[in-house]
């Protein structure tokens, strides 16, 4: 089975966020959809790891679904359903996420399964 580490790359897990500031393009999407005072209020719980001392691992392991980007060659973004039983997504450390994208959870010719498997 194909297992990749998929760096999550997630305005919540902005690296500014951390810092305490959204950069320009978070707030002006904030502002846009009405947001803004709600992300402000909820950014003292944003981080750049996942707390697996949390339990946020058993958390992942528990999802039966997530949805996988990736860019291709060409600059194109691809988002993809994987699904299977619990386990096949998880966080084995604070800075991964790890995703099985074999047959049984993305389908062959799935534009992010192929982006993966060409790293």
């Amino acid at each position: 089975k194909i297992v990749e580490k998929i760096h999550v790359l997630l305005t919540i897990y902005s690296t500014s966020a951390t810092m305490g500031q959204f950069h320009e393009g978070e707030i002006a999407v904030q502002v846009k959809a009405g947001t803004r005072g709600v992300a402000e209020e909820l950014k003292v719980g944003i981080s750049d790891r996942i707390d697996v001392e949390l339990g946020r691992n058993e958390f992942f392991r528990d999802l039966r679904m997530v949805y996988l980007a990736a860019v291709d060659g060409e600059g194109d973004v691809w988002v993809s359903e994987a699904s299977g039983e619990k386990g096949f997504f998880q966080a084995p450390d604070p800075y991964t996420l790890q995703v099985d994208v074999s047959n049984d959870h993305l389908v062959s010719g799935d534009p992010v399964r192929q982006i993966f498997e060409e790293q």
